[in-house]
């Protein structure tokens, strides 16, 4: 609220906090490797996921997986 922070920043440390502690993310910002593809940590009403990321200046869900996995594709190549 002080503007010490973007929104964005601040949804992925609430996101990792949460993860951290077991508990179900917010924004959908977690992600873990499951048999080599990208699924999210378990998010808290994950049907008004993308909602709540638009709120913060996310990329809806669906892109945003896609972006992590270009990125691991893009570094294996390597």
């Amino acid at each position: 609220k002080r503007g010490e922070a973007s929104r964005e920043l601040l949804a992925y440390l609430v996101d990792r906090v949460r993860v951290g502690a077991g508990e179900e993310q917010v924004y959908g910002t977690q992600f873990e490797t499951v048999d080599g593809h990208f699924v999210p940590s378990p998010i808290a009403d994950e049907a008004h996921v993308d909602r709540r990321r638009r709120e913060v200046g996310l990329e809806p869900l669906s892109e945003y997986r896609l972006q992590l996995e270009a990125l691991t594709t893009a570094s294996a190549g390597e």
